[in-house]
């Protein structure tokens, strides 16, 4: 599978600490049907763990599939 992130996005995973080995672990969870909501046409809402503090402390967000 092929993982595309804007430049936007990148800045903004960056600043929060999200890192590809995190949103590479989501988008695999993903893949077997692990997802915080289905938002239609493909994109979904995921939780995603930031760097030390877990998936409880992480962050939502939304990735298009």
């Amino acid at each position: 599978m092929r993982i595309f992130k804007s430049k936007w996005f990148n800045k903004w995973a960056e600043k929060e600490g999200l890192t590809d080995k995190a949103l590479t672990e989501a988008i695999t969870e993903m893949e077997d049907g692990l997802h915080d909501g289905d938002l239609g046409g493909h994109v979904f809402k995921k939780r995603a763990d930031i760097q030390g503090q877990g998936k409880r402390g992480g962050l939502r967000t939304i990735v298009a599939f």
